[in-house]
């Protein structure tokens, strides 16, 4: 009897052992292909009519992803920020005045694609839509519509997991009056 019993229990532990076994060698959880990127830097906000004025500098800091589609070097991504967007403008007195808003920006879609030159440098361009809230602005950009949608293109280069981006927004709501903002970002970014 002891021996029946003692052929059961190596029967049943020798029977568990080899189902993880056969568990962990046939369930593999895939790698991730996506990448997480943290962006920081300076914008250059403008506007469309912005007759006599000029730029006006903020900041831009975002969180996204890049996916690639399939095995391609074309990619989908979105991203997540604050940042400013206004202008420069000429008051009465001849004086320069930064009218800044500072807003939520929501990029729900970017597709764009890397050139590889190396294993490690690769050139990005892309191309997307954004949609931006104010949540907070300056006394002179009182005025200043609190939404914006618009379009935005760039490119970018990347050493390794570290990138250095350029992106154009032109937004297709009106600002104030007839203006529309027209923004240039300018940032570092680290991939993860």
């Amino acid at each position: 009897m002891k021996k029946v019993l003692l052929i059961a229990l190596l029967a049943v532990f020798g029977i568990s052992a080899n189902a993880q076994i056969l568990s962990s060698r046939t369930v593999t959880k895939p790698k991730s292909n996506t990448m997480w990127i943290l962006r920081a830097g300076m914008t250059l906000n403008n506007a469309t009519d912005n007759k006599g004025g000029g730029s006006a500098i903020g900041f831009d800091a975002t969180i996204g992803f890049n996916k690639p589609i399939s095995s391609s070097s074309v990619y989908w991504g979105m991203d997540l920020g604050v940042g400013t967007r206004g202008c420069s403008f000429k008051g009465y007195n001849d004086e320069t005045y930064d009218a800044l808003a500072y807003a939520v920006r929501f990029s729900p879609v970017t597709f764009g694609y890397k050139y590889a030159f190396t294993e490690d440098f690769k050139l990005d361009g892309h191309l997307g839509a954004y949609a931006s809230y104010d949540f907070a602005h300056n006394d002179e950009a009182e005025g200043l519509d609190d939404f914006d949608a618009g379009v935005q293109v760039g490119i970018g280069a990347w050493w390794k997991r570290f990138n250095l981006d350029v992106t154009y927004q032109r937004g297709f709501c009106d600002m104030a009056g007839d203006s529309k903002s027209s923004n240039v970002m300018i940032r570092l970014g680290i991939a993860f």
